[in-house]
């Protein structure tokens, strides 16, 4: 997942009781490094975190599922549904008592945000405690808008042989627990929460001062 420690010229700028987590995708040992960084943290008398999903454009739902119950208090809460053309759905809840108890949680997002990120982002403004909507921190796009990428749909990829190609085909919508979508809408930021590119991890020190 590529986790990062915090950059050197933003030091200064965080009190003792904040870290800073920059998390690329939901992928592969993602869960496991993200918990030992979050008990680290913990370890180090962190209370509050910045978590940085500026350009993560998802991966696994069966590894948002782990991830979510880092930051979602109650086990096996919804965390997604998907829709399937067909009618049938299938639920993404969180796995196992992993809930890591936060003072506050900022997180950091631009327009390359996307599917996976999006739905741990609604799952942790759904089910709030350290944070809300006036927590999430939106980096403004080349035309200035301030919002997620907006991808909530789901897709299967069908291999044809011998032809050795393929075409991906979207087979579901992805709905959040308040049963609404983010497909083609992405979460948009709060008046407070814009940052201009490349100046969100100084609004988000500024939300913690």
């Amino acid at each position: 997942p590529k986790l990062t420690a915090t950059p050197s010229s933003f030091m200064s700028g965080l009190n003792s009781k904040t870290a800073y987590i920059s998390f690329a995708e939901f992928h592969g040992s993602a869960f496991s490094q993200l918990k030992t960084a979050l008990e680290y943290m913990k370890n180090a008398g962190k209370t509050k975190l910045i978590l940085d999903l500026r350009n993560n454009g998802g991966g696994s739902m069966s590894v948002l599922c782990d991830i979510a119950s880092l930051f979602i208090e109650k086990p096996n809460s919804l965390i997604a549904c998907a829709r399937y053309k067909d009618g049938s759905t299938k639920e993404y809840r969180t796995r196992g008592d992993n809930f890591f108890n936060m003072e506050k949680t900022i997180v950091l997002a631009n327009g390359n945000t996307a599917s996976a990120s999006e739905c741990l982002i609604g799952a942790m403004k759904h089910y709030g405690g350290a944070f809300n909507a006036n927590n999430l921190v939106i980096e403004k796009s080349a035309q200035g808008v301030a919002k997620t990428y907006g991808k909530g749909v789901m897709q299967t990829t069908y291999s044809r042989w011998p032809e050795k190609d393929a075409i991906k085909v979207t087979t579901a919508i992805v709905y959040q627990p308040n049963n609404t979508t983010i497909n083609g809408v992405g979460f948009i930021a709060t008046e407070n929460c814009a940052a201009e590119t490349g100046a969100g991890l100084e609004k988000a020190i500024s939300l913690l001062a």
